[in-house]
C-alpha cells in the first residue's frame, strides 16, 4: 500500500535535555489532514538517537519524514511492514454523499400550482 504525502508542518517541544516531541501536520493523497507524533530521543550533544512513533504502525512514515522538510512531497510503500507485522491493508471508503433532500408533499405542489395559477390570471 504506497500512499503519498506532503508536510506542512513540523512543531518540536522539548520533554528534557535528552528527549522531545516532534509533531508533523501532512496532508495525503486524498487531501486530509494528519498529525503524526513521535518521541526523540537526543544524545548528550543535542544530536537525535532515535525517533519513536506514539502509534506503531507510523513507523515507516516517521522514517521518511525525517528526510524531509515543510512543503516538500514523498511517497511511502506500508506493503513489506504491514506483511511483516500483520497488519491488514487499510481501504477507504468514498465519503457518503449527503442524502436527498425529502420529497415535496402533494399539497404543497398543488398550492404552488394554485399561486401560479393566481398570478397569472
Amino acid at each position: 500500500m504506497e500512499k503519498v504525502f506532503t508536510v506542512n508542518s513540523i512543531k518540536y517541544s522539548l520533554d528534557s535535555p535528552t528527549s522531545n516531541f516532534i509533531e508533523w501536520s501532512l496532508i495525503d493523497e486524498r487531501h486530509q489532514q494528519r498529525v503524526v507524533k513521535g518521541k526523540a530521543e537526543l544524545t548528550i550533544q543535542g544530536y537525535v538517537k532515535e525517533i519513536v512513533p506514539f502509534n506503531r504502525r507510523e513507523l515507516p512514515l516517521i522514517e521518511a519524514l525525517t528526510e524531509h522538510k515543510p512543503g516538500e512531497s514523498f511517497g511511502v510503500d506500508f506493503t513489506h511492514f504491514n506483511k511483516n507485522f500483520g497488519y491488514q491493508n487499510r481501504v477507504y471508503q468514498p465519503k457518503p454523499e449527503a442524502p436527498p433532500p425529502p420529497p415535496i408533499p402533494k399539497w404543497q405542489i398543488w398550492l404552488n400550482k394554485f399561486k401560479i395559477w393566481l398570478t397569472s390570471t
